[in-house]
């Protein structure tokens, strides 16, 4: 049953993210936007104003899930491969806290 979940909610985050990029002009034309994300890099300032609170949203939304599967995989059930699943979950919380933090959202996105 959990891989059911985990199909259904995967599936359901990645068309979320995809509709929030598809708003701004990172996405570039051949994934169906109208950006160019080599650009993104030249002027980062820029891309300030295209931060939206639906992007806040799925950000606090992906660390908390991250977070919690981090905890649960360390203090509570470890399964599978501990060093590998606490290594997958300890960066991914690094990266998406590091990217929010810095604001660095389309790039994280």
């Amino acid at each position: 049953m959990k891989w059911a979940f985990s199909i259904v909610y995967y599936l359901g985050v990645s068309i979320w993210c995809y509709s929030i990029l598809q708003k701004t002009s990172f996405l570039p034309w051949y994934l169906g936007g109208n950006g160019d994300p080599f650009k993104v890099m030249n002027d980062v300032k820029s891309y300030d104003s295209e931060i939206t609170f639906e992007m806040k949203l799925y950000y606090l939304i992906q660390l908390g899930k991250h977070s919690a599967r981090f905890f649960i995989h360390v203090f509570i059930r470890p399964e599978g491969n501990f060093m590998e699943f606490t290594l997958h979950h300890g960066i991914t919380v690094f990266l998406v806290g590091y990217s929010y933090l810095t604001n660095f959202w389309l790039i994280g996105l």
